[in-house]
């Protein structure tokens, strides 16, 4: 057998430690509720849910366009990249935070995934949204 070198006492007190990715992501979700509960409306950033992956980490978003408040389906790129992509997961029925590009080929992407408990304060500072944002794809059908 080969020789332990990630166990021990070291190894344990870090089990349940934070990684940057996850930080950053909380971060950027906190900093949009702060400014919904401002009443202030972030330009080119939307709230969307993905309601199917079609590979090759592509997925399609479900978010509204507030002039119209339009429905809009958009395949978009969907993994997070970088060193701790593993711990921030985007899968279906997840809520997500949209960035709009610019960019022709590739007009928005996901920027971070909001948690059960920033799924819960989006409910109580933004009650005008949606509803269908929020249902199980298994309701929806």
């Amino acid at each position: 057998m080969p020789r332990n070198i990630t166990g021990g006492s070291a190894h344990r007190s870090q089990r349940n430690s934070e990684s940057s990715k996850e930080k950053k992501n909380r971060g950027l979700v906190d900093s949009l509720l702060d400014d919904y509960s401002n009443n202030e409306n972030p330009e080119g950033v939307f709230v969307g849910r993905v309601l199917k992956r079609m590979g090759n980490a592509r997925m399609d978003v479900l978010y509204f366009d507030p002039p119209g408040m339009k429905q809009k389906i958009i395949p978009l790129r969907g993994g997070l990249t970088g060193k701790g992509k593993k711990d921030v997961w985007v899968d279906t029925d997840s809520i997500v935070m949209i960035h709009g590009t610019g960019l022709a080929n590739a007009s928005h992407e996901i920027v971070a995934v909001f948690s059960d408990a920033q799924v819960r304060y989006l409910k109580k500072v933004r009650p005008d949204m949606d509803g269908r944002l929020f249902m199980k794809s298994d309701m929806l059908s």
